[in-house]
């Protein structure tokens, strides 16, 4: 009996561990579906990239996301084969456990078989119990030989279960065992697709170089066009700063506040599918060195009509328009605010209270061109943070 409650003790120990990985198994693939669509977005983007003029630096930023997202994914596999590592060792340890615990009842089981060899025919048993000297040992024989029956019903049991279990292992393990291939062959997949990605930013890069005047020029231009509309926005945000400031601050408002902080990390991208071509804070030219932008948010690319949703339930604050940003909205969640710069065909107004998710605009986007950029800021107050922190990997 007590090899059957270390036996059930281990069983559940091991139960929990593994549904544990299983969850954060799942949590990784989910990450992994996530970012082979951004992948994908970001491959088709490159494409109608090289449609567009030569002088043109995003395709570069967008080859230059689609290498950073690509590490994403191999960092996310490795997780993964690591989980699946860990999980084989562990069914290899929990089968032997299971193995030797078996050959244990079986010895005990069949030395109990041998000791009892008389009882095994039930003539005898009637003859040993009808032999009794008196009832009180017929009573104690009888009982003796229902005890006997239960004793040998729960070890048959407890070996068809342990039995059972081992035969469950055995599967799992192969199954990971199979998993853990594919995966190494997506590992090594993605490697070389690294290397061609890796290869392909550096002839693009290269093939820009060649035109180097010209595009000094234009990123001078872009230089200038990032701290003009810095300092649009920052106008904008004193605006909605002191109209805060007059506002009444509730129980929801703190509460608000505190649900947006818990979900740092978590956050849905204000657009399904983009790529990020420009991060936050200062960010140095890759192709002319001395040219550098600053950035409160970070810039992301997308196809043309791109529905620009909001990332978390707020009010809308602000619904502007402003220089070399388009229609802007901002949106309060307490003490945190989302801005959306680059939006046209705006859905919403001011003092409109929206949820997660929900269709703020459409992101802007020049004639003739396939893509557009949605610039998205996150503020705490008076303070930027940076949004790739705060939103899903």
């Amino acid at each position: 009996m007590k090899l059957l409650n270390l036996y059930i003790l281990l069983t559940i120990i091991l139960s929990l561990t593994y549904t544990s990985s299983a969850q954060s198994i799942a949590d990784l693939q989910k990450q992994k579906e996530q970012t082979l669509a951004r992948i994908a977005t970001t491959s088709q983007l490159i494409e109608e990239g090289s449609k567009s003029q030569a002088q043109n630096t995003q395709k570069l930023d967008l080859i230059h996301s689609q290498i950073e997202t690509r590490n994403d994914l191999i960092k996310n596999i490795n997780q993964q084969i690591q989980f699946y590592n860990t999980e084989i060792n562990q069914r290899v340890k929990s089968i032997t456990y299971y193995e030797q615990k078996l050959d244990t009842l079986l010895l005990h089981y069949a030395e109990f078989i041998r000791s009892t060899q008389f009882l095994q025919s039930k003539s005898n048993v009637l003859l040993h119990i009808l032999a009794s000297q008196n009832l009180s040992q017929m009573y104690r024989r009888i009982r003796f030989y229902k005890e006997y029956l239960q004793y040998q019903h729960s070890q048959y049991d407890a070996i068809t279960e342990l039995n059972q279990r081992l035969h469950a292992e055995r599967d799992s393990l192969v199954t990971a065992q199979k998993y853990l291939v594919v995966l190494r062959n997506e590992e090594y997949t993605s490697r070389n697709q690294l290397l061609s990605e890796q290869n392909q930013y550096n002839n693009e890069l290269k093939r820009l170089l060649l035109q180097e005047k010209e595009l000094k020029n234009t990123l001078l231009e872009d230089q200038k066009k990032v701290r003009d509309l810095n300092v649009a926005i920052n106008k904008l945000l004193e605006e909605e700063a002191e109209q805060n400031r007059k506002a009444k601050h509730d129980a929801i408002y703190k509460k608000l506040s505190k649900d947006f902080a818990s979900n740092k990390g978590r956050l849905p991208w204000p657009i399904l599918t983009g790529s990020i071509v420009r991060g936050y804070g200062q960010q140095e030219s890759k192709l002319i060195k001395g040219i550098k932008t600053t950035s409160e948010g970070i810039d992301i690319a997308a196809k043309k009509n791109t529905v620009v949703r909001s990332v978390f339930h707020g009010k809308v604050t602000k619904v502007a328009r402003i220089p070399g940003g388009n229609d802007v909205v901002i949106i309060r969640h307490g003490d945190f605010l989302t801005l959306y710069s680059n939006l046209t065909s705006i859905v919403v107004n001011i003092g409109d209270e929206v949820k997660a998710g929900q269709a703020i605009g459409t992101l802007y986007t020049e004639k003739k061109a396939e893509q557009g950029i949605l610039h998205f800021e996150i503020w705490r107050e008076f303070k930027s943070q940076n949004p790739k922190l705060w939103l899903h990997p």
